[in-house]
C-alpha cells in the first residue's frame, strides 16, 4: 500500500513541530518548576525574591536566555565542533552539502 504524499508531509511537520518546538517549551517549563520546587520546598533555600513561582520565571529567563545564547555561539564558533558536526551530517546525507559564501 502506498502512503499518500500528504501523510508524509504531515508526518514531517509533526516531527519538526513536536521535537523542535513543543519539547523545547516543555523542557523550559519543567526546568523552571524543578528549580523552584527543589530550591524553595525541598532544600529550603528560600529567598525573599523567590517566594513565588511567578518571580522565578522572569529571573530564570534573564539568566537562562543569555547563557543559552552564549553556549550556542560557542558551539557554532568552535570550529572543530561545527566542522565535525557538518562532516557527520554530510556523510549521513550527501544532498545536505552546503557551499558557504567565499568557499566555492
Amino acid at each position: 500500500m502506498r502512503v499518500p504524499r500528504f501523510l508524509h508531509r504531515m508526518w514531517c511537520h509533526f516531527r519538526i513541530g513536536y521535537f523542535t518546538y513543543l519539547t523545547f517549551l516543555l523542557g523550559c517549563a519543567a526546568t523552571l518548576v524543578t528549580v523552584y520546587y527543589l530550591g524553595n520546598k525541598v532544600y529550603a533555600v528560600s529567598f525573599r525574591c523567590f517566594s513565588s513561582f511567578l518571580t522565578v520565571c522572569p529571573c530564570g529567563f534573564l539568566v537562562g536566555v543569555p547563557f543559552s545564547v552564549l553556549i550556542g555561539r560557542m558551539h557554532l564558533k568552535g570550529v572543530a565542533l561545527w566542522r565535525a558536526e557538518m562532516d557527520t551530517a554530510v556523510e549521513a546525507n550527501p544532498y545536505l552539502y552546503k557551499v558557504y559564501p567565499g568557499t566555492g
